[in-house]
């Protein structure tokens, strides 16, 4: 796997930095991440792409809808070596955007990216550790990793704001998290017999992207399933474990049925992955 890392700014010199790392001792659905940070925000947005050849057209479109926002990027600092292909070059000079290249493995000249990428990196490396999700899901906890770091305080900016709160102007709102790697039900909503389940037992991974929904990894088919129909049990709300005062050594303990998810409504459909 390999990532590209780009840096952006909401400010009036907007700036993107561009930097990349291979990760080839697993797969994954992605082959490239590309990460664009805005660099007066810190706030950043990461892209799977299935390859290097999609990286442009991913930073064309992300240039177009910003200058849609109200926020146009005008600069671009990146890495010297395998981020400034000619495909980037062509979409800069189309959009006019400019671009700044780093000193030959100069990391330090990139240092926001790098810092950030590092600390995406450990994050998506304890969630999916934690969760117990597969090697080839880890790019599922990096953009996790990217979701929940832009709505986490930063001692970067003034007051200790979030990311989000200094690029889109109001704090986030942060009702629909749940814990990562916690039991997620998901209801079926297919015509299925009475007696059958009413929801798959899945494992939360992630949050849509492009809308109000959940991202859960499904362990018998090692699918991911994204909804918004979700009953959680958090680690704060299982069941407590039987004390040890009051079983006898020699007897095991209660099991404890899986709880059904609340009721809800049934009309739409989980979508699959």
């Amino acid at each position: 796997m390999t990532s590209i890392g780009q840096t952006v700014s909401g400010s009036t010199d907007a700036i993107n930095n561009l930097s990349r790392w291979p990760t080839t001792n697993f797969n994954s659905l992605g082959v490239v991440l590309e990460n664009i940070i805005d660099d007066f925000s810190s706030y950043a947005w990461t892209f799977p792409v299935p390859s290097k050849a999609h990286c442009a057209p991913t930073l064309r479109d992300f240039i177009v809808a910003r200058r849609a926002e109200g926020c146009p990027v005008r600069k671009i600092v990146m890495d010297q070596g395998e981020c400034l292909t000619e495909e980037i070059k062509a979409v800069c000079r189309t959009l006019g955007v400019a671009w700044e290249i780093t000193a030959p493995h100069t990391s330090a000249h990139n240092g926001k990216a790098e810092r950030i990428h590092r600390t995406f990196l450990g994050k998506s490396r304890a969630m999916r550790l934690s969760a117990g999700v597969p090697e080839n899901r880890w790019d599922e906890f990096y953009v996790t990793a990217c979701y929940l770091s832009n709505r986490t305080p930063s001692a970067s900016l003034p007051r200790g704001v979030t990311p989000y709160e200094a690029w889109f102007g109001h704090p986030p709102s942060l009702r629909h998290l749940r814990e990562i790697g916690c039991r997620a039900f998901v209801l079926i909503n297919t015509h299925n017999p009475t007696l059958r389940p009413r929801s798959f037992e899945c494992v939360l991974i992630g949050y849509g992207q492009n809308s109000k929904t959940y991202r859960c990894y499904h362990v018998p088919t090692r699918r991911v399933l994204e909804s918004y129909h979700i009953s959680f049990i958090e680690s704060h709300e299982s069941p407590p474990p039987p004390s040890a005062s009051t079983s006898s050594p020699s007897s095991s303990p209660d099991l404890v049925d899986d709880p059904s998810p609340s009721p809800i409504n049934t009309d739409s459909a989980a979508r699959v992955i």
